[in-house]
This record gives structure tokens, sequence and C-alpha cells, in this order.
């Protein structure tokens, strides 16, 4: 479960300026097989500001509401019920969806954190927690999504840069040795 501190009556009662750089709240995805806690972790997040649409509880119901919702972060158990195993579900998401998982656990032993590692999450939230380090851990993970989205975005924008320029010397050189051709056949 999450403990209330009043947290989410802090961020509420942020200045309108700091607000506005806010657009749209971010949409997350809860997977939680303890019905309870996924309902509790939904209302702290809601209560956050975050769009939380959904509460689902196995690795296939994950990937098909990732798929379906699109959401910008995936809250995920890595201890789930069911056939299929929750580290693939994480790194499917990521890799296909290109959506970050925050991994979700009440263990802290060395096997539950190599797991962790393995799906290339981007946070990992030790239940039970507090609704700061809940706010902070989906913080972080979103910033760092967007920060490495830009940073593709980046690269692909001067990768086609340097292909333009490449092409307009290529041109550049055609033109003048077409020119020089001219001049000989012209005198």
């Amino acid at each position: 479960m999450v403990a209330d501190s009043g947290f989410a009556r802090q961020i509420e009662e942020q200045p309108e300026s700091e607000k506005a750089l806010v657009s749209a709240p971010a949409r997350i995805l809860v997977v939680e097989d303890e019905g309870i806690v996924g309902l509790d972790i939904q209302s702290k997040l809601e209560a956050m500001g975050y769009d939380v649409p959904t509460v689902v509880s196995t690795a296939q119901d994950a990937i098909a509401s990732a798929e379906r919702l699109r959401p910008d972060l995936v809250l995920m158990d890595i201890q789930l019920e069911g056939d299929m195993d929750d580290v693939d579900a994480a790194e499917r998401i990521g890799a296909d969806y290109e959506i970050p998982v925050v991994c979700l656990t009440a263990y802290s032993d060395e096997t539950t954190l190599a797991r962790a590692k393995t799906a290339q999450t981007f946070g990992y939230l030790l239940k039970p927690f507090e609704e700061r380090e809940l706010y902070t851990t989906v913080e972080i993970a979103l910033f760092r999504h967007r920060a490495g989205s830009e940073k593709a975005e980046l690269e692909e924008r001067v990768c086609q840069a340097q292909k333009m320029e490449a092409v307009g010397q290529l041109s550049a050189g055609i033109a003048h040795h077409f020119n020089l051709i001219l001049q000989g056949i012209i005198g």
C-alpha cells in the first residue's frame, strides 16, 4: 500500500505558473495483481494529477493495454501471477511501444533486482512506498524517457542535415562539371 502523507495536496497547491509548464497529465498504466494495492496506487496517482485509465493484473493484459492505450508510463509489479513472464512483458512494452516501465516489488533480493535490470526499466520502486517516492520515481522516469526521445529526434535531424549537405555538395559538383562540359562544347 502507499502511505498517505498529504503529498498529493501539496502538488495540487502548486502555483499556476508551475502547472502551466505541464501540458496534459501523463497517462499511466498500473499493472498489479493485488487488486486493492492496484486501486490504491491508481487513487494516489490520480490525486497527484496523473491520468490512470485502468489497472490490469496480468502480463498479457499489460501488453494489450499498452498497445490500446499508449500510456506515457507503465508501473508494473514484477512478481505477477499468470502464464507470461512479467520481465518479458516489460521488455516487450519498452521495445514494441517505446513506453518506459517502472518496476514495483515488495522484494529487494538480488534475484528480483537482477530481473528488474534485465527488463531495462526506467526505475525500481520497493513496496510499501511513500507518496513522495512514487511521485519522484514517476517524474524521473517520464523525464528520462522524454530526454531520450528528444535526443534520438535530434540525432535523426543531424543525420538528415548531413545527408542534405552531402546532396548539396554533390549537386554543386555535378553542376560545376556540367558547366565545364558545356563550355568545352560551346567554346
